[in-house]
């Protein structure tokens, strides 16, 4: 079991008690952070996520789940392995390098164009950052998920980033319209079989859908 070794004393308002990787895994965030010279806020903004979430996080009463870290660490310049595992050395890099490459590697807030809620979307409702992974971002839509079983991949309440350029490979979450009606759901292309669209309460044919996008990235508020 990794273990944190007293490291978090170095840091004011970070874990102190909270032990194992859990406690590791937030005072390395929060090493990184203050070594790149961000503030939670902008951490939290970065993420999608309040200060306060990002507070709860560094005190290690907030698991992190594997897509945020491996957001995390895009953002903050560290191999996500050295998160993990005490062996991995910090390689250190000049905080101005660090935010240099982060800008090129950000782009502008990007509108929330509605709500996937019981069949239809909602108006603009909110606006959240993405990063750049190689796709032109006027491809891109954002989609925030309201009152539909899409458990256990998504939660009610997650905005999904969906590339409108992209084709659905087997095992990707998309965004698409059945008889009009906007839905999401896992892609799954099974060789020799038809193409089938899931989510926990239904199944579609892939051909009798309008596929509106591919989910390339999730933002999850945690409170």
């Amino acid at each position: 079991m990794v273990r944190a070794k007293g490291k978090a004393a170095n840091y004011p308002g970070v874990v102190k008690k909270v032990g194992g990787l859990k406690g590791f895994i937030a005072v390395r965030i929060a090493h990184a952070r203050m070594q790149v010279g961000l503030s939670r806020e902008q951490l939290g903004k970065l993420l999608g996520l309040t200060e306060v979430s990002i507070g709860n996080i560094e005190r290690g009463r907030t698991d992190v789940d594997t897509p945020t870290l491996l957001r995390i660490s895009k953002i903050l310049g560290k191999p996500i392995a050295w998160f993990i595992d005490e062996h991995i050395e910090d390689s250190y890099r000049p905080p101005d390098i660090v935010l240099s490459e982060l800008s090129q590697k950000l782009k502008l807030y990007i509108p929330v164009y509605g709500e996937i809620a019981e069949g239809r979307y909602s108006p603009v409702i909110d606006s959240v950052p993405v990063l750049a992974v190689g796709v032109d971002i006027a491809n891109l839509r954002a989609y925030r998920i309201k009152g539909l079983n899409c458990e256990p991949w998504i939660r009610d309440g997650d905005t999904l980033i969906v590339d409108i350029s992209a084709q659905p490979e087997q095992g990707d979450y998309v965004v698409f319209k059945h008889n009009n009606l906007p839905l999401c759901g896992l892609y799954n292309a099974t060789p020799g079989e038809t193409p089938m669209i899931n989510n926990p309460d239904h199944s579609w044919p892939a051909q009798d859908c309008q596929i509106v996008g591919v989910t390339i990235e999730m933002h999850r508020r945690f409170r």
